[in-house]
């Protein structure tokens, strides 16, 4: 016999794996796109080191809070403004809007368990959208990234 409520919260499940796999796979983006950086401009093992240390203790995806220091970090504050400008005010903008949208649905899933209803489930294929919008701004970055000396 049907049950309509352990559909549904199948349904829950699935929308929460989704949203937290995409943001996961979103942070292992950003990290090899940070340390392909380094490990092709730092010379000593430290420096190495500490900046892949950096990446690591480094959790989420937040533009201004997580992202932005990385790339200050290992590019200097001139190198973070030559990629910006590079990357195009539209794009940096856009860019900072996917990734909030998503923070916030990660945030919604990570910091609450399914008991009961889940507020705000965020369907599977809005998340596939949101990762088909978000995928060429990457490919952009890693681009643009790879281009300053």
């Amino acid at each position: 016999m049907f049950n309509l409520a352990r559909a549904n919260r199948a349904r829950q499940f699935l929308s929460k794996l989704a949203a937290l796999e995409l943001c996961g796979w979103i942070e292992e983006t950003f990290d090899k796109i940070f340390l392909t950086y380094g490990t092709s401009r730092l010379v000593t093992r430290d420096c190495l080191d500490e900046f892949a240390s950096s990446v690591e203790r480094t959790y989420g995806f937040d533009y201004k809070k997580n992202l932005k220091p990385l790339f200050v970090k290992i590019m200097g504050l001139k190198g973070f403004e030559k990629l910006e400008t590079n990357f195009g005010p539209a794009d940096i903008a856009t860019l900072k809007s996917l990734l909030g949208t998503l923070k916030t649905i990660r945030d919604s899933h990570a910091h609450t368990h399914t008991k009961g209803v889940i507020p705000n489930v965020v369907s599977p294929s809005v998340i596939i959208g949101n990762l088909n919008s978000l995928h060429p701004f990457l490919l952009k970055l890693e681009r643009e990234v790879k281009r300053i000396r």
